[in-house]
């Protein structure tokens, strides 16, 4: 259909011509629509059939990542001086890790609040853990938090290997 174009647009339209364009921007609102309709459609199921394909992969990962980190953590003294082990295939070994545990976080937002440290909390009275690990960084007592650090066991696949195999990947 062609589109409705208005016969002179220095002469007020007549009211059917409104609505004969209002009758197009209609179906042509609908026909975009109905395409984005049907593309979110084959995008959910193209999804729901990876992640039923990749399911088994990721308990497979899950397994073999607690492996890595068990033989890791048995065998620290390979990881004392270099910490980690290089291969073609990505690295393992020990690093230094530290987060902040909130352990009593009403303790913890109540101390915020009569400090006045709002940068530590947002509008939602929600403890900001950055902000927190940032004053006691400082040497401030926060009641509720403490920061914990150790070692901790992880390993990293080698992002190129990875970034190859997806662009080798073939389409469903």
């Amino acid at each position: 259909m062609p589109p409705v174009r208005l016969a002179d647009t220095r002469t007020t339209p007549s009211i059917e011509d409104a609505e004969r364009i209002m009758s197009q921007i209609r179906k042509l609102t609908c026909e975009r629509e109905i395409i984005i309709a049907r593309a979110e459609k084959k995008i959910a199921l193209i999804t729901s059939q990876a992640e039923t394909q990749t399911r088994h992969l990721d308990n497979q990962l899950d397994a073999a990542g607690e492996q890595m980190k068990d033989f890791i953590l048995a065998n620290r003294s390979m990881f004392r001086n270099p910490r980690r082990h290089k291969t073609p295939d990505g690295d393992f070994g020990m690093r230094t890790a530290s987060k902040l545990n909130v352990d009593d976080a009403d303790q913890a937002l109540n101390h915020v609040l009569e400090s006045g440290y709002f940068d530590c909390m947002k509008v939602t009275r929600k403890l900001v853990k950055a902000r927190l690990r940032a004053r006691i960084e400082d040497g401030e007592d926060i009641p509720g938090c403490h920061i914990s650090r150790g070692e901790v066991a992880d390993y990293t696949v080698n992002k190129a290997l990875v970034e190859r195999a997806r662009q080798d990947a073939k389409p469903l």
